[in-house]
């Protein structure tokens, strides 16, 4: 037995279809915009070491504390990178404000160090996102 589906004579539907999820797909683009991490934006990188294993939603909860809400921390990405290792991706904060993070985490957790801290100038995040769109 032959099953035949006679996809040119639905073709108008199937071009609906694809228009209107084109339609909408660019309407989602327009208004809520694009989700653009610390590399195309800017931000401050931290590379840290505990002395214990400590979980992501850990350093989560510490970075919600109502002692660093002023810092903004909660679109804060966490993401492990070895054992006892972690890099913390959060905006752009100042020496002292990196301290007050630096601080807390210490508090929580012991012994932190710090592998080093990067920050990404917003000149380079609108350099990045120009030749990413280009």
């Amino acid at each position: 037995m032959i099953t035949q589906f006679r996809f040119m004579s639905r073709s108008r539907l199937f071009l609906t279809i694809s228009g209107v999820a084109i339609v909408v797909s660019i309407a989602a683009l327009l208004i809520g915009g694009l989700n653009l991490g610390i590399d195309y934006t800017s931000g401050t990188l931290f590379w840290l070491k505990f002395e214990r294993d400590v979980m992501p939603d850990e350093i989560r909860q510490v970075l919600a504390d109502p002692a660093l809400a002023d810092l903004k921390l909660g679109k804060g990405m966490i993401q492990r990178i070895g054992e006892q290792q972690f890099t913390l991706r959060v905006p752009s904060l100042q020496p002292d404000q990196q301290d007050r993070v630096m601080d807390a985490l210490r508090a929580a957790f012991g012994r932190v160090s710090s592998r080093g801290v990067d920050q990404v100038d917003p000149r380079i995040g609108s350099e990045l996102t120009r030749n990413a769109l280009v």
